[in-house]
């Protein structure tokens, strides 16, 4: 990848308490080619999106301080974040309505492998 590749990947914001699965998760996208910057709580999640204005929103629901999908419902009352696309990642085996509800794109259950998280955020940046 060259360096004007790097600066025109699309970037992810990983939200994910669990600093083993953040650092997996941040990993993968790199890998794969993607930049990410992650956070491991609802008030630096809202920090980071403010700041970084990310293409994507990879985020966990069960989180400590706000819960995931309040965490979402303040970054997307922001100006210019309202619209940015979310997957929500948990190990809640009933969250697929959840999903829903807080009008996320996706859903990725975990346990995950890396390659299928990877594949869901392309599809959700349409193959970027």
């Amino acid at each position: 990848m060259t360096a004007h590749e790097t600066k025109t990947a699309p970037l992810i914001l990983v939200i994910e308490d669990d600093d083993s699965v953040r650092i997996l998760m941040v990993r993968a996208l790199e890998a794969a080619g993607f930049r990410a910057v992650s956070a491991p709580d609802s008030l630096s999640a809202v920090r980071q999106a403010r700041a970084r204005h990310p293409d994507l929103i990879l985020s966990d629901l069960m989180l400590p301080g706000l819960d995931g999908g309040t965490t979402l419902l303040s970054i997307r009352d922001e100006p210019g974040l309202e619209s940015i696309p979310v997957i929500l990642v948990s190990g809640d085996g009933e969250i697929a309505a959840r999903a829903r509800e807080t009008g996320a794109a996706d859903f990725v259950p975990k346990p995950f492998l890396p390659g299928d998280l990877v594949r869901r955020v392309r599809q959700v940046l349409g193959g970027r």
